[in-house]
Formats: C-alpha cells, structure tokens, sequence
C-alpha cells in the first residue's frame, strides 16, 4: 500500500509540476507576445511624433515666410509714393501734382506718338 501510495503522489506531483512548468512557458511566451506589441507601438508613435514635429517645423517656416513676405510687402507699399498712411495735406498736395505732371507728359507722348503716325 505504502508503495503505491509513493506512485501516486510521485505521478501526481509530475503532473502538478508538468503543469507549472506549460503555464509558465504560456506567461512568459504571452510577456514576450505584450512586449513586441509595446515595442511596435512605441515605434509606432515615435514615426507619428517625427511626422508631426515635421509638419510643425514645415508650418512653421511657411509662417515665417509669410510673415517676411507679408512685411516686404508692407515696406513696398510705405515706400511707394502716394500711399494712403501720407495723412499730411502738404503731402497729399505734392502728390497730386507730381500725378498731375505724369499725366501731361502722358498726354504729350500720346499726342506726339498719334502725329508721328
């Protein structure tokens, strides 16, 4: 009896152990399963942080291109004789007269260009 008993529990203890031994190769090939998708998806987002950082940079510049080229034109149009921001009268006067000379030198040229013809 005492033998039998002896093969009972030495079978009963392999299985028991068998049994530990499968459930920690299933956790540990589920562990190592959980660290690749980790792995894959921290990989994922630093692709998806290089794109963005990318983008902002790019838009980024492209802000301060438009804003170069939006001053550029702001200095174009205060430089330009006869532009709007002249509040003073003396100004506007001198203009006018300089606007009035080009006409009639235009109207000269036209005369002559048609006489010529």
């Amino acid at each position: 009896r005492v033998e039998g008993l002896d093969e009972k529990l030495l079978l009963r203890t392999s299985s028991c152990e068998e049994l530990v031994r499968q459930k920690t190769r299933d956790l540990e090939q589920q562990l190592q399963t959980q660290q690749q998708k980790a792995l894959l998806a921290v990989s994922a987002s630093e692709e998806v942080l290089k794109r963005h950082s990318a983008k902002i940079k790019k838009l980024g510049q492209t802000v301060e291109d438009g804003a170069r080229r939006l001053g550029a034109v702001e200095e174009a149009a205060g430089r330009r004789p006869g532009h709007h921001q002249a509040t003073d009268p003396r100004q506007l006067e001198t203009r006018i007269r300089e606007l009035e000379e080009q006409l009639v030198g235009l109207g000269q040229e036209l005369h002559s260009v048609i006489m010529s013809a």
